[in-house]
């Protein structure tokens, strides 16, 4: 048989074919390598984040895995007149990019032998780098007038540990300000009127636990199950 020789339009068409081929790949690889390049930069700046947020807020986050103040905890409280209540509250991780913001938000929630379940905000600050000393506001979630309500929180935390210490308020009770002198002169300012739980601040530990922990102890005090099972 006759060899033909390749015609010169199939000779350019297999050139054509095969360049465009070879683009295509060259196309693929680049897209590949820009991926690449863009998931490496926003680990490298993930992991500087963490890092940066580990060393401004070491209570918020930890590199070795270390207890941190962010999280769940919960705990049981008694008045100064000997009422239980349990406590739970959320902390959570600082937002940033906003200066007059504070560093420490969260919720907070109580309940008692009375039956009663109350929510809270609350917000604060912590009083050294290292978060162990703390102090948080709260403000509850409802309109209702509450005979005995969260005031000021001021914690410290160790390891698994929390220890808070506030003063009671309430919103039922009508009170004055009775200011006196003792036989030595000394001014002695007393609250007429005001609810005993009041009258002395009280302090209780937390540990780690979340939500389920606080309202199986709240069961135990006899919150009922309407509003537990939520």
């Amino acid at each position: 048989m006759e060899n033909r020789k390749p015609s010169f339009m199939r000779v350019l068409y297999h050139l054509l074919t095969a360049n465009r081929l070879a683009g295509t790949e060259r196309r693929k690889s680049s897209f590949l390598h820009s991926i690449a390049i863009f998931v490496s930069i926003a680990l490298v700046g993930f992991g500087l984040l963490m890092l940066l947020e580990a060393v401004l807020t070491p209570w918020a986050r930890s590199l070795t895995g270390g207890p941190i103040l962010v999280g769940e905890w919960y705990g049981e409280m008694q008045t100064p007149t000997g009422r239980k209540q349990v406590v739970h509250i959320t902390i959570e991780s600082p937002g940033y990019g906003c200066n007059n913001c504070p560093d420490i938000t969260g919720t907070a929630q109580s309940c008692d032998g009375q039956g009663s379940l109350q929510k809270y905000e609350i917000w604060g600050d912590p009083e050294n780098w290292r978060g162990t000393k703390f102090q948080m506001k709260t403000r509850k979630m409802t309109e209702q007038p509450l005979e005995l309500r969260l005031g000021e929180l001021e914690g410290e935390w160790n390891g698994d540990t929390v220890r808070l210490t506030t003063t009671l308020r309430s919103d039922t009770y009508n009170y004055s300000i009775s200011t006196q002198r003792d036989e030595t002169g000394k001014e002695i300012t007393r609250m007429v009127g005001a609810h005993p739980d009041t009258l002395s601040p009280v302090a209780f530990t937390l540990r780690r636990g979340g939500e389920q922990d606080f309202l199986a102890v709240c069961g135990r005090l006899g919150i009922p199950s309407r509003l537990t099972n939520r």
